[in-house]
């Protein structure tokens, strides 16, 4: 019977261990999230905030200064046909 005790408290407690595992994960996960909201930063500069799509390949990799020094995407060299702002 003791045994059986035992067996029953460690599977109890199981489950909180899990709850509180996945607790402090979602609290991790709001963190970098809010990081993430903050705005990635330009793909060429990186001081800045990406704020250009590039079209027609849809790149979103630069900020609006960077965008203006360039006529072919950084990233697949299409060339710009035009250039779509996004505001954040």
């Amino acid at each position: 019977l003791s045994n059986k005790e035992d067996e029953l408290r460690r599977k109890s407690s199981e489950p909180n261990e899990v709850i509180e595992q996945m607790e402090q994960e979602v609290g991790y996960l709001r963190i970098e999230n809010a990081e993430l909201r903050k705005g990635l930063p330009c793909a060429i500069c990186m001081d800045r905030r990406r704020e250009t799509i590039y079209v027609p390949c849809c790149h979103f990799i630069s900020c609006e200064e960077c965008s203006k020094e360039t006529n072919n995407c950084s990233v697949c060299r299409a060339p710009i046909r035009g250039k779509l702002e996004v505001y954040q």
